[in-house]
């Protein structure tokens, strides 16, 4: 039986101009442009873990979202990012989880800078499905 795929975003409050709480974090949607990886996840039904901090100043890192079902959709020439993933959200409404401090960090903040990427380490992915299996949407 094949893994499932999982992926990792970061929403940076710097370059989208809101932190990740209240209608980002509701949303299901996800802005990046990296079209490949995009279309991959959706195509391969994997699973987007969402990571972000509150805003720009913020020296903490927090896990709140994790988006199944995705569907792309393309931007215009002049939008700022090319793709738009949208999906169903997973994780209950008003669910965050501060990682900053967690063993796994390090390896997650290496991918926070190249936008939407696949994760694969199962330290990282068993620690964000424990968090899941506990905070599932109901």
């Amino acid at each position: 039986m094949a893994r499932t795929a999982n992926y990792v975003l970061y929403h940076n409050p710097a370059s989208m101009g809101i932190g990740f709480r209240g209608e980002v974090a509701e949303s299901g949607m996800i802005a990046t442009n990296k079209e490949a990886v995009a279309e991959r996840a959706a195509t391969e039904g994997g699973i987007i873990w969402c990571i972000g901090r509150p805003d720009s100043k913020s020296k903490r890192y927090f896990l709140y979202q994790r988006i199944v079902d995705t569907r792309c959709s393309y931007g215009r020439s002049d939008d700022e990012f090319r793709v738009t993933l949208t999906g169903k959200r997973t994780f209950r409404d008003g669910y965050e989880k501060d990682i900053t401090d967690e063993p796994y960090f390090p390896k997650i903040k290496k991918l926070l800078s190249l936008g939407l990427q696949s994760v694969s380490d199962r330290d990282i992915l068993d620690a964000f499905e424990q968090e899941f299996a506990g905070n599932a949407r109901t």
